[in-house]
């Protein structure tokens, strides 16, 4: 079975397709999950990939094909916020405290505008240096991690990043935004 053809199986109605997909994403749901629970017991990582896989089954009509592993991600990771927020996990603030926003129009539409194009840059960086970018600062792998996955040295994933991050500078600053950091 390949991922097209489980994804229609699955659609219609396969058990064997499900099984399918658990097999194959199962590490992957659990390491987006797990970093976002990394605080809480491992059952919670587990119940979160469980209700990740129990989504697929009853929304499978909304995944499209080639975008299974994304879809699987957000999933998780929203599944997994609402987990924490479901124990409680919040920060406290002291009495004392008082937040103060200070966000006028102008600042959080420069911030929506520098999100758009730090998305674009990273999007338009080749593979496998895009799919090291996302694992790395978007699901919070560890470098040995995404080496394993990718079958290259830990060495080589730090010096793709360091140099991906010199790229996206140099894209981010020819679209007009200034950085504050001397690496990126």
């Amino acid at each position: 079975m390949d991922e097209q053809s489980s994804l229609i199986a699955l659609q219609r109605g396969s058990e064997d397709a499900l099984a399918w997909f658990i097999r194959q994403y199962t590490p992957y749901v659990s390491t987006v999950a797990g970093r976002i629970l990394s605080d809480r017991p491992r059952a919670d990582t587990e119940e979160v990939v469980a209700d990740v896989f129990l989504a697929l089954w009853h929304d499978s009509g909304k995944v499209k094909p080639g975008r299974v592993k994304a879809w699987l991600s957000a999933v998780a990771r929203n599944t997994a916020i609402n987990k924490l927020r479901s124990c409680g996990a919040e920060l406290e603030l002291d009495e004392d405290t008082i937040y103060l926003s200070s966000d006028s129009p102008g600042a959080k539409l420069e911030r929506e505008e520098l999100r758009c194009a730090v998305q674009k840059a990273v999007l338009s960086l080749p593979q496998p240096d895009k799919e090291i970018f996302l694992r790395h600062y978007y699901y919070c792998e560890k470098l040995n991690d995404i080496a394993h996955a990718l079958n290259m040295k830990e060495a080589t994933v730090k010096t793709k990043l360091h140099r991906g991050r010199k790229v996206l500078g140099r894209l981010l600053e020819e679209g007009g935004f200034t950085l504050e950091y001397q690496d990126f």
